[in-house]
């Protein structure tokens, strides 16, 4: 589900599923990496998901992770916005060890943009298999472009790249 905060200009996705709902508006089809920027010049290397998700979840095609960390991308890594405002996108994330909090960093690639907004809810130490975490977590992204996002949780990191689209 989406909603439009009057006067604030802010798109918010309240759930999962509505941030990876949508048809492409890449060539993801052909390989070749979104555009983004003034004039689409500019290409994005948006992360494509592995399928690779964390223990106790079932397998999917949104799932992206390393054996350490792991998150839910669009399945052409691009996030779909409404024109005019900042976007914030909910997204969960699971650790394989539950050492420290989840810290969320990102920054747009292709030009200039204020960091990466991000929220962390507290960590839940029960995520489905013995010794993990879970965290769910918001992330505005101030600008359209190519953003990479870092996360980090104790000595595990993720990191990936989005192309956020209006």
């Amino acid at each position: 589900m989406c909603a439009r905060r009057a006067g604030q200009g802010v798109l918010v996705v309240t759930a999962a599923a509505a941030f990876l709902a949508g048809g492409s508006t890449t060539s993801a089809s052909s390989g070749q990496p979104a555009r983004s920027g003034p004039g689409a010049g500019v290409t994005c290397p948006a992360t494509v998901p592995n399928g690779d998700g964390p223990p106790g979840e079932r397998p999917g095609p949104t799932h992206h992770g390393n054996g350490a960390l792991w998150t839910v991308l669009p399945e052409d890594g691009v996030v779909r916005a409404k024109a005019g405002g900042s976007t914030a996108v909910k997204i969960p994330w699971w650790a394989a060890s539950a050492e420290g909090d989840l810290v969320v960093e990102g920054r747009r690639l292709d030009g200039p943009a204020p960091p990466l907004g991000s929220r962390v809810n507290r960590g839940w130490p029960d995520s489905g298999f013995t010794g993990g975490s879970f965290w769910s977590s918001m992330l505005t992204f101030e600008t359209d472009g190519c953003w990479e996002v870092a996360g980090r949780a104790g000595q595990a990191s993720l990191t990936f790249v989005l192309h956020v689209v209006s």
